[in-house]
């Protein structure tokens, strides 16, 4: 007597393949997406720690801005220049001139420490040296404008351009940063030292 022997058909196992290979493809897809997701997902928020850093570091300098004389206070186009103290950046540190403005689609912050800098130019009237003694630092990248506008006083209007030397601080300065993969409210700071001016 002969007993029937159980197993699968050949087409069973072709069916069998076909719907493994199909879970596998969906597997491997949702976890590629995942992936994916995850990666850009992380380049958000880095990005957006990078600007919440750049927020807080301008907040803080501009807030401390101080006033050595005309020049030690200038907005021009996408370009600011203030005085501040700095905290120590390897060997230098102490009063320290910022300049911050748009280089192409990156937010540039460049520093000049001079003992003989009496404004944005030198004593003998040559340019500032800039980058000599601190590196400029890319604050942020993917920048597609930068507007920058002051209060000269806490009832004026916003300003664009100055025309004429500032003879105190501004009440205010506000910094629209435009970027080319998300939007950023307006950093609005109000100097500290504005009232102590004349």
């Amino acid at each position: 007597m002969r007993r029937e022997q159980s197993g699968m058909t050949l087409v069973e196992v072709a069916i069998a393949a076909v719907v493994l290979a199909m879970l596998l493809t969906g597997l491997v897809t949702a976890m590629r997406s995942f992936a994916l997701t995850y990666g850009s997902l992380e380049g958000l928020t880095q990005s957006t720690e990078r600007l919440r850093e750049t927020t807080s570091f301008l907040r803080h300098s501009l807030r401390e801005a101080i006033f050595l004389g005309p020049d030690a206070f200038q907005i021009e186009g996408s370009q600011i220049i203030w005085v501040a103290p700095l905290d120590r950046i390897g060997a230098a540190g102490g009063i320290t001139w910022f300049k911050l403005s748009a280089d192409g689609n990156r937010l540039l912050l460049e520093f000049a420490k001079d003992e003989n800098l009496g404004g944005a130019r030198l004593v003998d009237g040559s340019e500032a040296s800039w980058g000599a003694e601190i590196a400029p630092e890319v604050l942020l990248t993917g920048v597609s404008s930068v507007g920058i506008s002051v209060r000269p006083d806490a009832q004026a209007p916003w300003q664009e351009a100055l025309e004429a030397p500032m003879a105190k601080l501004p009440h205010s300065v506000r910094l629209d940063f435009g970027l080319e993969q998300s939007q950023w409210p307006p950093l609005v700071v109000a100097l500290d030292n504005f009232r102590g001016t004349n």
